[in-house]
């Protein structure tokens, strides 16, 4: 996005209310993006606690190429299965 949009890529991305991610996530920019979206969440192990950011560089290069990460608003983050625009039955009865 950022050799795209250049210095207007953080403006681009501030001013959508959703975003769709496609895994898997391997640019370094983009899982630094969503991990800071993401945030962080309280992990307990025996008695200790840590922060640890929700979706980290080895869960985000993990998505699976039919998957994608969707932040939308203030809703919860959501992994979601995107099919091919050919599997699509609406899609094809267009093309045909």
């Amino acid at each position: 996005m950022i050799d795209r949009y250049r210095d207007a890529a953080d403006a681009v991305l501030a001013s959508s209310t959703a975003k769709l991610f496609m895994g898997p996530v391997t640019d370094e920019a983009t899982r630094r993006y969503v991990s800071g979206a993401l945030g962080e969440e309280l992990r307990k192990h025996d008695e200790h606690r840590s922060w640890r950011p929700k979706a980290g560089p080895t869960e985000l290069q993990q998505l699976e190429r039919d998957r994608a990460l969707l932040i939308n608003g203030n809703l919860v983050p959501a992994v979601i299965r995107v099919a091919p625009y050919w599997e699509l039955r609406d899609l094809k009865r267009l093309a045909a």
